[in-house]
């Protein structure tokens, strides 16, 4: 692949950019990994159009944000495979902090 092995930069250049582990990446990411992943989830689809329309019945602020994060947003990043490949938080799991990863 032409992607294999390929590894991010650390920031050094742009002090005001504190991003997870100091690597040149999207600032939501917690893949502590050095190297460009991805990864394929494919229980998922793409948000369709009624996804979007549908955020449109929300009364409230936070109603909304939290629909927007789920079907109308959220799914693009998981079929994109932008937020896997982050085992930094199975300790946790081990030590009760939270039940699963999944929850």
């Amino acid at each position: 692949s032409l992607w294999a092995y390929q590894i991010i930069e650390h920031n050094t250049r742009f002090p005001d950019m504190r991003y997870g582990y100091s690597y040149m990446r999207s600032p939501w990411s917690s893949n502590p990994s050095p190297y460009v992943s991805r990864f394929t989830y494919t229980e998922q689809t793409l948000p369709t159009c009624s996804d979007h329309y549908d955020t449109f019945d929300y009364d409230t602020l936070s109603d909304y944000l939290n629909g927007i994060e789920l079907g109308a947003h959220g799914n693009a990043h998981f079929v994109t495979g932008g937020v896997f490949g982050c085992d930094v938080l199975e300790p946790l799991v081990d030590e009760g902090v939270f039940s699963s990863i999944d929850d």
